[in-house]
């Protein structure tokens, strides 16, 4: 990340649509502070005195956008994904197995707190833990699905949508949380202009179907307050 443009400029304030998207994040989930995490990748980006401020603001909106594939991404429904040979159940099974293994024969898990001492047994589940995570980045199926899914979860009418244009959106949004991964973990070569740029797409995409839900939501309230006071 070593472009001319790459040192972060000064501090900037938010745009009138990034306000708006901050406020409609914040109102997806009491769990996580989506509409925080968005604001803090923004000043983190022009913060002038951060030198390690691309990858950092990249690191919150990686989390941003797997936070909410979990708050409101549809569950994997593909049985292949979710059961099958190579899928999602057989690692977790596996994964399973390797702990049942660890706690019957590791020392250092039968003491409470357990033990500081890595022993074998322990050592083989920590890289079988590695390996699932591993596993479920870069599986494709499961990060079609968990895409297909955001982008549902956002637009409950992109079901309507013809095939093909729900797989480009998911496409889409793959791609903007790959660029992101690949910047926080130092492994994509960017520059600020990059990154403002791919920022901006993710604006619009996360915008283009909040708001219109949430417009919707703001209409059916005033049609019900005048109801109630005709």
């Amino acid at each position: 990340m070593d472009g001319a443009d790459s040192t972060p400029a000064k501090p900037i304030q938010l745009s009138p649509r990034q306000i708006e998207l901050v406020q409609e994040l914040s109102l997806l989930s009491t769990k996580y502070s989506f509409g925080r995490m968005f604001e803090g990748a923004i000043y983190t980006l022009h913060n002038p005195a951060n030198p390690e401020a691309l990858p950092q603001a990249a690191h919150s909106l990686r989390e941003l956008m797997e936070k909410l594939e979990i708050v409101i991404g549809i569950p994997v429904t593909d049985k292949a994904v979710a059961d099958g040979d190579g899928s999602l159940g057989q690692k977790t099974r596996e994964l399973r197995d390797q702990w049942n293994i660890a706690t019957a024969k590791s020392q250092c898990l039968r003491g409470t707190p357990p033990s500081d001492q890595i022993d074998t047994a322990l050592r083989k589940l920590l890289g079988k833990i590695a390996d699932f995570f591993a596993w479920v980045e870069k599986n494709p199926k499961f990060r079609a699905q968990k895409a297909h899914g955001v982008v549902k979860g956002l637009d409950p009418l992109a079901t309507m949508l013809p095939q093909a244009v729900q797989k480009a959106q998911a496409e889409e949004w793959a791609g903007l949380k790959d660029y992101f991964v690949g910047v926080a973990h130092h492994s994509t070569d960017t520059t600020l202009a990059a990154m403002e740029a791919t920022i901006a797409n993710l604006e619009r995409f996360l915008h283009n179907r909040i708001a219109p839900v949430k417009a919707k939501n703001q209409n059916a309230i005033a049609i019900l307050i005048k109801e109630v006071e005709g």
